[in-house]
This record gives C-alpha cells, structure tokens and sequence, in this order.
C-alpha cells in the first residue's frame, strides 16, 4: 500500500462531496455505506473506507490523520466540528506532505 496515494484517493473523494454525520450519503441526502456505488458525499473516515482498504490499510491511514489532530480528536469528531471541508483537506494536506 502507497500512503501517499491513498490519502490522495481520500482526498479526492472529500473535494467530490463532503458530508457531515453520516459516513456517506447519495445524491437524495440519504445514508448509505461508503462504499455504496451510489453513495456520492463522505465524512472523512467514509471516504478513507471508500477506499476498500483492509484493516491494517485503514489503521495506517487513520493514525497517520489522527497524530496530526491538533487535540486529542477521533477524526469523526474533527469532521463534524467543521464548517467546511478546507479544514479536513488541509489535514490530509499535511499528512500528503509528511509522506
């Protein structure tokens, strides 16, 4: 697995649709699982399980985010603390950077 280019692939799907309070959710606004093909907004860890990594894959990918969190936040919560994306982009930015 490329770090790098799985947090790009997280990214990507963040800069698609980005949701809040559901891991994902298609085009009605409705919950779906994220890696629903119809499933078209993601929460930050529904777009990092979009990716259909296996666990370790998504353990790497989570903490790699988690150990950049200014406090001492699950990375559900930093996404839902939000008000826009740019924050969680920036995030993913910095993790991109440190590869």
């Amino acid at each position: 697995m490329q770090i790098k280019s799985e947090l790009e692939k997280v990214k990507a799907r963040l800069t698609a649709g980005w949701c809040q309070g559901s891991w994902a959710l298609n085009a009605n606004g409705m919950a779906v699982e994220s890696t629903s093909p119809t499933a078209c907004k993601w929460c930050l860890m529904g777009a990092i399980y979009s990716l259909g990594l296996p666990y370790m894959g998504r353990a790497i990918i989570t903490k790699r985010l988690e150990d950049l969190l200014p406090e001492e936040l699950l990375l559900t919560e930093f996404n839902d603390y939000q008000t826009s994306r740019d924050p969680i982009l920036a995030l993913i930015d910095k993790a991109i950077a440190a590869c």
